[in-house]
């Protein structure tokens, strides 16, 4: 299965805070798209085959999944966590929303309790 991550390529993203790869698979990095270019964001997503991987600021995603799936009936504002995934799957009706809690740290919510 392809994978694909988009990530801003705006200034106002410090590396620190943004992956140049994704370990040693060398997955395909596209930073084409300003930080509030959701439109282009999100049409490039949708032409893409297989997985792709927005990694952007949380406060922002809910407007991109709302844009790339509609009709998956994605939350309108991300919770007070970030160790969350927002998964949308395309289906022969349209889109299937889902989430996973990543868990890696102590103290986080395994996705059992949520």
């Amino acid at each position: 299965m392809k994978l694909t991550t988009l990530k801003p390529a705006s200034p106002k993203f410090p590396k620190s805070q943004n992956r140049s790869d994704l370990g040693p698979r060398r997955v395909p990095l596209i930073t084409a798209y300003l930080k509030d270019d959701h439109e282009g964001l999100a049409a490039d997503v949708k032409s893409r085959s297989g997985i792709v991987l927005i990694a952007w600021e949380h406060k922002l995603i809910p407007t991109i999944a709302g844009l790339v799936a509609p009709s998956a009936g994605t939350p309108a504002t991300w919770p007070d966590w970030f160790d969350l995934i927002w998964i949308c799957d395309r289906s022969s009706t349209g889109w299937i929303y889902s989430e996973r809690r990543q868990a890696l740290l102590a103290g986080d919510v395994p996705n059992s309790a949520l």
